[in-house]
């Protein structure tokens, strides 16, 4: 830097043209160099998952100056977060596993149509899970998930909006509010009782009636009560939405490898190696976010972590403008979104693991809800809609793990947010973000530490 200095100082003593010249000439090669020194310098860090989750923790580390690989066997966006229901459930702050949940569990189980279906031949598989549900629903345990589920949703869609407005992804997202619907001549009830459960919280939400019900949604029947949540965002379209980050992700230098991490392991030179099939890539610093898969990433590392598959499906119909926003059915537990290209029905929760077939009469049965509650569905056949089948990462007590190795610390961890992983996406990066540049996070992550499990 001296001598580039030296050479400005004499270039200024002879101010001809040709002095000038090279004196621009100096400063382009100065203002490179730096910037080439800049870049070599930059911390860099491994996405293992190319999620939603995984592309907003990288979104976010990149955009506060980190070099950024995301690392996934899949093509990006090709899981959950492509065919989930687009809704942004920052209302639902109830961990899964509660005393009124377990008394309703044989009704939810046994009915044809029911909203859980557990696969025979896999139950002894699931069982070890299904005890942990059960010990998870102890009414210690559920206030304790109930706290963080609150402070993880609460500030949800505030982590969302920068990363939205830098993906310019504002279009694919509304703010129309959310239906909870309730069928039946106990509906009043029902809605009452779930209104009374949250309105300790900070959660907007009202009661509606029938003729309430028919001014926001005109073309809903069958439903005499219901609660409208305000404040309710959704996408619609979630492939394009979350594509839009990635893309923005990319477009910022980011790196994205096609490849199967088959382990990781910790090395002597505090690096971590990420063992693919033919060879090792080394990374500086790592995040786990690969959603149903973690578990067996996690096991290297000397942690057996109780993740379950809830397998999730939706029906899309390209049936449009059928509702005005989200709607979802209390009782039924399955929800219909509008969305650019058609109306998706989603829900139902099959415990059936990741290597058996998709069970598509899953799907189809989600058409015979529907169509109880929208009369324009009424000639529209099951055949005639898109089926789809996506893979939920459930920990029994229903929080995620985001959390930094107590022994690696160059290793982070971001998976196994059930039913919300679009919604804590945004939030578990400003987390993780907290965590690698060994900030305090914003609330205690306690509760959602890998070591609870040992």
């Amino acid at each position: 830097m001296q001598r580039f200095f030296i050479k400005i100082y004499y270039q200024f003593v002879d101010l001809n043209v040709g002095g000038i010249i090279i004196l621009i000439i100096y400063c382009i090669q100065y203002t490179i160099v730096k910037k080439f020194e800049k870049n070599m310098n930059k911390e860099s860090i491994t996405v293992i998952g190319s999620g939603i989750v995984g592309i907003c923790c990288a979104l976010k580390l990149q955009s506060q100056g980190l070099q950024v690989t995301i690392i996934d066997k899949n093509d990006p966006v090709s899981g959950c977060s492509s065919g989930n229901a687009g809704h942004f459930a920052t209302e639902q702050i109830f961990p899964m596993a509660s005393l009124s949940i377990l008394k309703s569990l044989p009704s939810i189980i046994l009915g044809p149509n029911g909203p859980l279906s557990i696969k025979q031949s896999y139950l002894p598989k699931a069982m070890p899970w299904m005890f942990r549900f059960l010990m998870a629903a102890r009414k210690n345990q559920f206030k304790k998930g109930t706290k963080i589920l609150c402070h993880l949703n609460k500030v949800a869609m505030q982590s969302y909006f920068p990363l939205i407005k830098m993906a310019n992804a504002e279009h694919l997202i509304q703010q129309k509010g959310y239906l909870l619907a309730f069928e039946g001549n106990n509906g009043m009830k029902l809605a009452q009782k779930e209104f009374k459960k949250l309105s300790s919280y900070d959660v907007k939400q009202t009661i509606v009636q029938h003729s309430e019900i028919k001014e926001l949604e005109p073309q809903l029947k069958n439903c005499q009560n219901a609660i409208y949540y305000p404040d309710i965002h959704y996408t619609t379209d979630p492939l394009k939405f979350s594509m839009a980050l990635f893309e923005s992700f990319i477009d910022q230098g980011g790196k994205f490898i096609k490849r199967e991490i088959l382990k990781i392991n910790p090395n002597t030179n505090k690096e971590v190696d990420l063992i693919t099939i033919g060879n090792t890539i080394q990374a500086n610093k790592v995040i786990v976010a690969t959603g149903a898969y973690s578990h067996k990433l996690t096991k290297n590392l000397g942690y057996n972590i109780p993740l379950e598959t809830e397998r999730g499906y939706h029906l899309m119909l390209s049936n449009r403008d059928l509702l005005n926003r989200p709607v979802a059915f209390a009782q039924r537990k399955f929800i219909m979104t509008p969305m650019d290209n058609g109306t998706r029905l989603a829900g139902t929760v099959e415990f059936a693991g990741l290597k058996n077939k998709p069970n598509w009469k899953r799907a189809d049965m989600l058409l015979n809800h529907a169509q109880y509650f929208l009369n324009p569905l009424k000639q529209v056949k099951a055949a005639d809609g898109e089926r789809w089948m996506g893979f939920r990462p459930s920990l029994p007590d229903s929080l995620p793990v985001i959390d930094q190795d107590i022994t690696h610390k160059n290793i982070f961890y971001a998976f196994g947010h059930q039913h919300l992983g679009l919604t804590q996406a945004a939030v578990t990066a400003d987390l993780i973000s907290n965590l690698v540049h060994a900030e305090k996070p914003i609330f205690d992550l306690q509760p959602c530490s890998i070591q609870r499990f040992n």
